[in-house]
């Protein structure tokens, strides 16, 4: 399945199979978990997709199964690039800034989500840095009421938050799998 990797797309497929949350969210978990330095086999980052979307309740076909994985090599590509090309899967431009908001948020949270379940030991020292990107995303996810205020003003901030949020998951990635080679294909 060649899919173009596009937030609509992608976000239609996911919601169309009964999903509770978005692509947006479901990458957000993907990258936290990542980032936290889970690693898994391809089969239970399926079952992981299927637990955070709430898809459980029936066998997935082998297109379902490669959305999930699709997804997953797409992020994991991003979060692991030497050349920082990683972009968070959210709508693009042409959408109202108020979606792409409520979208960065479902980012974040999911990003939240997956860094937390991703094995951290609760007794694990985060850098000063990392501890505050995470504190900013946690307020960044819930934050999205702030952009109707000033529409032109909240375009600047929006680009600044997904640059922010960028560096951030770069940050959190590179600190806590500075041990492990980045061999991702």
């Amino acid at each position: 399945m060649k899919l173009l990797y596009d937030f609509q797309i992608l976000n239609d497929l996911l919601l169309a199979e009964g999903a509770i949350c978005s692509v947006a969210e479901l990458q957000g978990m993907y990258c936290g978990q990542l980032a936290g330095g889970r690693e898994r086999d391809n089969k239970d980052w399926i079952e992981q997709a299927r637990e955070f979307a709430d898809l459980v309740h029936f066998d997935l076909n082998p297109k379902q199964e490669q959305l999930f994985l699709y997804l997953f090599e797409e992020s994991k590509k991003g979060v692991a690039s030497e050349d920082y090309s990683f972009s968070p899967l959210l709508p693009d431009d042409a959408c109202p800034l108020a979606d792409r908001a409520r979208e960065l948020g479902a980012w974040c949270r999911g990003f939240l989500h997956g860094f937390g379940a991703s094995g951290v030991n609760k007794d694990t020292t985060l850098s000063a840095e990392v501890a505050e990107v995470l504190r900013d995303l946690a307020q960044i996810s819930q934050a999205t009421k702030a952009v109707e205020d000033d529409e032109n003003e909240s375009e600047n901030d929006w680009f600044e938050l997904v640059e922010y949020l960028r560096a951030g998951v770069f940050t959190i990635y590179a600190e806590m799998n500075h041990s492990r080679p980045t061999t991702y294909h």
